[in-house]
């Protein structure tokens, strides 16, 4: 638990882009970039051109600095002899290749300058990830959630079809689908905790020793904040949740699992919650548990109609469709409802629902990287910020505030009808339906997996493990008993091992 002296919630990746970089613009000595996915190329301002083109390569026409993420970060650190730039990309497998930036320890955006810090991080169990999401400026001024600065990310809260802004390059024949993510923007003595453990992330990855960054005296982190961004809330205490697996002698941590489930407990009203995978199966006990009860919360979930990917609907959707069955036979008194976002013209594709987010009662807030899934809880690494009311109502409010706009981009309507909604209708659920029509709405999800689907997926622990396993065990799963020997090279018949 530690103070923000400001805090904000920023909605898609137009709005965390251009916060991302206003504030980074103020760097003075340290910025620490820790993420799953970066790429260089990304252009963090998008403005329509005549004919609606992207703005590609060049400088923005206000501030005169570049607008692609590797060129802007250069141009700062030529500008200001103080200034270290420290970035942690996740170490990714050849599975996520056709996705990523290739071989970006070879790019010279990442490797021109001897101030910019680029390292792959390759320290985690066997199967795992790094996907902490952080971005810390000074130790004064912090991004926490689930957004990447990486392409396919940016889009604004009209989720337009066919929008040419969200195209990445010229060579695309069309635009990827629309994407809703969310990010924590937090100042002050939270943003300083945020900073030591993303230094201690690097160390891990490194085994190198970052300082904490000097910076002059009695200057306040106010000074970093954008002058067009107003705070949501100001003098708040906010708190920070991992998940950081067994390794190498490093302690497990499974903060997130314990918040959430701590979370689910304590609701009385409502649990709204916005999620990429609906697979741990810790938390869907706990939903089960509530929905049991006779006079327990309404369960709000919006999640993507189906996720991104062969890979993952033909895995991942299968686990959360087993999920969704046993919430709805525990739903004994009609208070759950799983929805996906519908927006007009979009042709086949539906919103990408990437935010990680949870709302209990309007009291408490949780956004951050972990997913709803097995390995978010234990296996991969994971930072969430928890924002709880404990009686201020000012805090209520704006964590209503919040669910409203969320809500409202959905159904297409003002934050401040849904907050007149729920309060006529005494209901969260009551409210949504009420709002629900044939324009941008939310559509109750439809159970797609067939039963030859279903029996080709193994067991969650497989798929989707809540804690490291064994390689062996790995390639006893997954590798036919007669692949299993090593290599042999040459006539000479050296034995390799596995690797």
């Amino acid at each position: 638990m530690e103070h923000a002296d400001r805090l904000v919630f920023l909605v898609d990746g137009a709005d965390y882009f251009h916060a991302f970089r206003e504030t980074v613009k103020k760097a003075q000595h340290s910025v620490l970039i820790i993420g799953w996915d970066m790429d260089s190329r990304v252009e963090l301002l998008r403005e329509p051109k005549p004919g609606d083109e992207p703005e590609h390569a060049g400088k923005h026409k206000t501030d005169g600095l570049p607008v692609r993420l590797g060129d802007f970060l250069n141009s700062l650190i030529k500008r200001n002899s103080q200034l270290h730039i420290h970035v942690l990309d996740w170490d990714f497998t050849m599975i996520f290749a056709a996705a990523r930036e290739w071989l970006p320890l070879y790019k010279v955006e990442w490797t021109a300058h001897p101030r910019l810090h680029f390292h792959l991080d390759d320290q985690h169990p066997a199967g795992a990830c790094h996907h902490q999401k952080i971005v810390v400026v000074d130790d004064r001024v912090a991004f926490v959630g689930g957004l990447d600065l990486t392409r396919g990310r940016w889009d604004t809260p009209e989720h337009r079809p066919e929008d040419p802004r969200r195209r990445e390059a010229e060579a695309e024949p069309v635009p990827p689908q629309p994407y809703h993510d969310i990010q924590m923007m937090v100042s002050g003595a939270v943003a300083t905790a945020l900073g030591k453990l993303a230094r201690e992330r690097w160390r891990l990855a490194t085994n190198e020793e970052l300082p904490a960054p000097e910076i002059q005296t009695g200057l306040p982190s106010s000074s970093y904040w954008p002058d067009y961004l107003a705070p949501d809330l100001e003098n708040v205490q906010v708190a920070i949740a991992r998940t950081v697996p067994w390794h190498n002698n490093y302690p497990e941590v499974r903060e997130v699992e314990q918040l959430l489930l701590d979370a689910i407990a304590a609701a009385r009203d409502s649990i709204y919650i916005e999620a990429q995978y609906f697979t741990a199966h810790k938390v869907g006990a706990a939903l089960v548990k509530r929905l049991k009860e006779h006079d327990g919360p309404e369960v709000v979930v919006l999640l993507p109609e189906h996720t991104d990917g062969w890979l993952s609907r033909n895995t991942m959707d299968v686990l959360r469709e087993r999920l969704f069955k046993q919430l709805k036979q525990a739903d004994h008194h009609n208070r759950l409802r799983l929805y996906c976002p519908y927006v007009p013209g979009l042709d086949g594709q539906c919103v990408n629902m990437h935010s990680k987010m949870i709302i209990i009662d309007n009291e408490l807030v949780r956004v951050g990287s972990a997913n709803l899934n097995n390995r978010s809880m234990g296996l991969d690494t994971e930072c969430d910020l928890v924002l709880e009311a404990n009686g201020d109502a000012r805090i209520r409010s704006a964590i209503e505030a919040f669910r409203n706009r969320l809500l409202g981009e959905y159904l297409g309507v003002e934050p401040t009808e849904i907050g007149a909604r729920v309060i006529r209708e005494g209901s969260l659920i009551r409210a949504i339906e009420s709002l629900c029509g044939s324009e941008r709405t939310l559509n109750p999800l439809t159970l797609r997996v067939t039963p030859e689907m279903d029996a080709l997926v193994p067991e969650s622990q497989i798929v989707d493990p809540d804690q490291p396993i064994d390689a062996e065990q790995l390639i006893k799963e997954f590798v036919p008993e007669e692949q299993r020997e090593p290599a042999v090279y040459g006539t000479a018949g050296c034995h390799y091992p596995e690797t």
